[in-house]
């Protein structure tokens, strides 16, 4: 039980002593801030001045942490100036080891925080960079929490074995969802695939990313569907990225001609279409010339093959589908037949 009366025989004998204490602690506290609001302001000036805001929002996190530091110290000072807990002055010190320690993780967990959540986002994806800042925030605490048994002298030896030894069955009883977070920190460390990237995965899922989670990647279909993959699967499938080395492509659509044409005459045909498509269509790249291959005697005609090059893979489809109607125009006007299947029977009379 707490003796109230000690207490408040304390508080009467050494009121004087308290109030001065107070005193200095908030005039410090007023001093420091004043000192602080000219300060800021010239730094605020310094940190408009660059590019990224990553400085501004860190000179705004580290403003109540600053109060708390200038209260702090002057309470200390206050109380070496009476004097009046001296006889306790090692207990004190371990205090104010305390909120030291207590400031300074609050400081490092607001200032990594900001730094995951702008640089993060952008390499590691929304769900990545949450779950990265989130582990930070974790770790911060323990280490405070460690070095604050170690302040009062506890043994912290025997709490972190056995945490390790909890550690150790905790992770065989989580090995397969940490192996899509191990995976997940590949697949946003490498970067093999990244949002916003068309991918397909061992020749039968393909989709453009949406997200790279903790423990599995979201893919958008072409018929407006969402694949989740768990990110170990996905680390240990065969990945085309359609974004890599970048977004161009180059795409070909194939046509025949029949035999009694000149195959000069249809290459220049074909190549003077794509030509038209490639100035007219925005998906097109224009410093690319369209090429012609005449590649194979078909069955039934001369196989030819015409290659442009597209901005990105989307855009294949609607160039392939204009191309395809004009150099059926082209063939029309220029009377280039397109041969259809066609089987010659020869009879033989029998002897």
């Amino acid at each position: 039980m707490i003796d109230f009366s000690i207490i408040l025989e304390f508080l009467k004998t050494n009121w004087k002593d308290i109030g001065i204490t107070i005193g200095i602690a908030i005039a410090a506290l007023i001093i420091g801030k004043f000192i602080y609001v000219v300060l800021r302001k010239s730094l605020e000036r310094l940190t408009k001045q660059t590019k990224t805001d990553v400085d501004d929002k860190i000179l705004a996190a580290t403003g109540r942490s600053i109060y708390a530091i200038l209260f702090f110290v002057g309470l200390k000072i206050g109380l070496d100036f009476t004097g009046i807990l001296d006889a306790h002055a090692e207990i004190l010190g371990k205090l104010f080891g305390v909120v030291w320690i207590i400031i300074g993780a609050f400081l490092a967990t607001e200032i990594t925080s900001i730094l995951i959540s702008v640089y993060g986002k952008k390499r590691f994806g929304v769900g990545t960079a949450y779950l990265i800042q989130r582990l930070t925030k974790i770790g911060i605490v323990f280490v405070a929490f460690i070095l604050v048994l170690n302040s009062f002298g506890i043994e912290v030896s025997p709490l972190v074995a056995s945490l390790g030894i909890a550690g150790i069955a905790i992770a065989f009883a989580l090995q397969d969802t940490l192996a899509n977070f191990f995976s997940g920190l590949y697949l946003t460390a490498d970067q093999p695939i990244r949002p916003g990237d068309y991918i397909k995965v061992d020749d039968n899922i393909s989709g453009t990313v949406l997200e790279i989670g903790w423990r599995s990647t979201r893919l958008k279909t072409y018929d407006n569907n969402i694949l989740i993959i768990p990110n170990k699967k996905l680390g240990e499938s065969i990945i085309t990225n359609y974004n890599l080395p970048g977004s161009k492509i180059i795409m070909n659509v194939t046509i025949d001609a029949s035999y009694d044409n000149n195959p000069k005459k249809v290459e220049k045909v074909i190549y003077e279409t794509a030509k038209k498509i490639r100035d007219k269509m925005d998906g097109c790249v224009k410093d690319y010339n369209p090429v012609v291959r005449f590649y194979e005697f078909g069955d039934f005609g001369l196989k030819f093959k015409v290659f442009l090059e597209v901005k990105k893979r989307g855009d294949q489809f609607v160039v392939g589908h204009e191309l395809r109607k004009a150099l059926y125009d082209a063939f029309k006007k220029n009377k280039i037949s397109i041969p259809f299947p066609t089987h010659e029977i020869f009879l033989h009379k029998a002897k």
